[in-house]
């Protein structure tokens, strides 16, 4: 039997994944085979597309300028096919075996708790009931973007005080518990009597679309904070962030994320140093080695009322001649 080129197994993917895959997600694996992977690989078959031409792929994103991060991008959409191919039996193993790129993190942005209640009043000054009802959705459930937007009234249970997402990236959809606040909010927003429907519609009855209906104002809203470069996205690892620092075990915060790998749960998780100089002087109090706080030094101006200070004697002499 003849192998498929590329091309032709990307077409057989891209029609199965529009139902298990965000448009966005989809929108980025669109761009990378047109722009990067199909003029190189893509009218090969598939047991031709060896090692050192996947190298040679990669070299040429590089070369023209893309980051080592993208190239590891890049190396993983091409696992994603092979990986189908595999679970069809058009194969039983990848052809090519190439190692990541190492790439030094850089840190992102992430909302400390402390200026949670100042974003969203920086927020609701874009007076648009549905960007506010969306970020919320974003920061106090861990939704992405397309998830809010696209949230029904029927997923949710303000009694129990849960929310059960449609279609995620995943294709799992776990229920996850609503906090008090949201809950409080969502009761408030909700119309008389609406049972179900979209939550936050545009003028076509439709969810709005993802990119610029919140990306703006939530931009807007981090640099009135201070944050500069904060996405649709980083709400979500502000949402993991949060509960790591609050405690939450890492496993639980992967089932509200609906991962299915706890490594990608990681990578949303940001350190700030606040946080690691908690967590410090936690392990040096458990150890015993906690120094104590050194009490403030009185100053000179700070003496109690009556207290002679250097010079007694002058103190002395005013008394006397007071007297007299």
């Amino acid at each position: 039997m003849s192998l498929p080129r590329l091309s032709g197994l990307y077409d057989e993917w891209k029609a199965i994944a529009k139902t298990q895959f965000s448009p966005r997600h989809l929108t980025s694996f669109d761009g990378y085979m047109r722009l990067h992977i199909e003029p190189y690989l893509g009218d090969l078959t598939l047991d031709q597309i060896t090692t050192e031409r996947v190298d040679k792929c990669r070299a040429a994103y590089l070369a023209a300028g893309g980051p080592p991060g993208g190239a590891n991008v890049l190396v993983r959409k091409l696992n994603t096919l092979f990986g189908f191919a595999i679970r069809r039996k058009i194969l039983v193993a990848r052809p090519y075996d190439i190692s990541r790129l190492q790439v030094q993190r850089k840190p992102r942005p992430v909302l400390p708790a402390q200026a949670v209640q100042k974003f969203l009043v920086e927020i609701d000054r874009s007076r648009n009931a549905h960007v506010s009802g969306a970020v919320r959705m974003m920061l106090g459930l861990g939704l992405r973007e397309n998830e809010a937007l696209g949230a029904r009234w029927e997923h949710l249970d303000l009694h129990r005080k849960t929310y059960q997402p449609g279609k995620t990236k995943s294709g799992k959809a776990p229920m996850l518990p609503v906090p008090d606040w949201l809950a409080a909010y969502l009761r408030s927003i909700r119309p008389k009597g609406a049972a179900e429907g979209w939550m936050f519609p545009a003028e076509d009855g439709e969810p709005h679309r993802v990119g610029c209906f919140t990306g703006k104002p939530i931009r807007r809203a981090g640099e009135k904070v201070g944050l500069v470069g904060l996405t649709p996205h980083r709400l979500r690892a502000t949402f993991a962030t949060l509960h790591v620092e609050a405690g939450t075990p890492l496993p639980k915060v992967q089932k509200m994320l609906g991962h299915s790998s706890i490594t990608t749960t990681m990578r949303y998780v940001e350190d700030s140093t606040a946080g690691l100089r908690e967590a410090q002087a936690k392990v040096a109090e458990a150890m015993g080695l906690a120094l104590p706080l050194k009490p403030l030094e009185k100053s000179a101006g700070s003496r109690k009322k009556g207290d002679p200070g250097k010079n007694p004697g002058k103190a002395q002499n005013r008394k006397v001649a007071k007297i007299r």
